[in-house]
């Protein structure tokens, strides 16, 4: 397989394994609620389910991967996923998207670590740092791309379609591309070396913090704040996870990755510090682009700091170790806030929780990048 092969599945496998399952889940339980198919709390229920069977499949793919290998498992998610979608097409109750949500949850998690794992086999070292710009910007794409979507108000099903073609693409070029193991293959030692723990730690932290912006922001400037601009913020969330890939490799060259995740660390705890106090829109929409460039900026950075700490030939192992941590912080993050929203019935103080949480990772990141931890 070829080095712009590779990129384009590693792309495709952030695009579907997280910007179709978790990012797009946003604007199509939107659009479900407004068409009165499901009640306004249903995509909290949904959600919980989609978060769990992420955190599920983190905890699962390091065995799949040793079972498998890193292409079969990308193939079989990738047709899971399809075949989920296809199913939603048909079915659009609350119950049946609990099942298709926690299957697709599911399969995100083994793509989040097969595909980046996959594309950065591939190429000399300069290579495959341009070739993880290329894998993390399938997070923002998803996002914008649904977004964009919503904007034709042509309903759920017109919605969807777009994106099961999207997905039945990249499982037709995994096909064409991969049709017998790699000959850069290894066997998968699970959890063999493991990253460093303040990165870790401070991974898990951002995990939590992320949940606000992605997941109560559309609810919150419309239910709450009566504003008709939720799908808007989406779509700067959307267009600022595009060019994050681009912006942390600009400030990695610059200042090191390490330096550089502090950094993105600090501009996300502002931003949902504005989400948490602001609710003038021009304000919401400045926090809202500004999370977008962090989330998929402080993914990249974190792998590269694994890549950069560790051996090539260990990445598979600690980035699995890396996803499971992020699934299994979030899962409970998001069910803690949905009880904490179920008491306080409000949701800016959640945005400030977010904030409080990078505080202390943005202190290990920084003692990190200073080689004090």
């Amino acid at each position: 397989m070829m080095l712009w092969q590779a990129r384009i599945l590693g792309c495709g496998a952030t695009f579907v394994g997280v910007g179709v399952t978790r990012m797009a889940f946003t604007p199509l339980a939107a659009m479900a609620v407004s068409q009165g198919l499901w009640t306004a709390n249903a995509p909290s229920k949904i959600g919980a389910f989609l978060l769990i069977g992420y955190a599920f499949g983190a905890v699962m793919t390091p065995w799949l991967l040793k079972k498998l290998g890193t292409t079969l498992l990308l193939k079989v998610s990738l047709f899971f996923i399809s075949t989920g979608l296809i199913f939603e097409l048909g079915y659009k109750t609350v119950e049946s998207w609990l099942v298709t949500r926690s299957i697709l949850g599911f399969c995100g998690a083994c793509l989040m670590v097969c595909g980046p794992s996959l594309a950065l086999k591939f190429g000399t070292p300069s290579e495959r740092n341009q070739t993880q710009l290329w894998t993390f910007m399938g997070i923002g794409l998803g996002a914008c791309v649904s977004a964009s979507l919503l904007e034709f108000r042509a309903g759920l099903i017109a919605m969807l379609v777009p994106i099961v073609l999207f997905c039945l693409l990249f499982f037709a070029l995994s096909l064409l591309w991969l049709k017998s193991p790699l000959n850069t293959e290894t066997t998968y030692r699970i959890f063999s070396v493991l990253p460093p723990k303040t990165l870790i730690i401070a991974y898990a932290l951002d995990a939590i913090a992320y949940i606000p912006a992605t997941v109560y922001l559309s609810d919150y400037v419309t239910n709450e704040l009566g504003l008709h601009i939720g799908n808007i913020l989406w779509q700067l969330f959307g267009l600022g996870a595009i060019i994050g890939p681009w912006i942390a490799t600009a400030l990695s060259k610059k200042i090191g990755s390490s330096a550089a995740l502090n950094l993105i660390y600090v501009f996300k705890t502002f931003a949902l510090l504005i989400l948490a106090w602001s609710q003038q829109v021009e304000l919401l929409a400045i926090g809202s682009m500004i999370t977008g460039v962090c989330v998929p900026a402080i993914v990249l950075l974190t792998a590269s700091e694994i890549r950069r700490t560790l051996e090539d030939k260990y990445f598979s192992s600690a980035w699995s170790l890396a996803t499971l941590v992020f699934a299994s912080a979030q899962a409970l993050g998001a069910m803690v806030m949905a009880l904490c929203f179920q008491l306080i019935k409000t949701y800016q103080p959640i945005f400030l929780g977010g904030a409080l949480l990078l505080f202390p990772a943005c202190y290990l990141t920084l003692q990190s990048s200073r080689g004090k931890l």
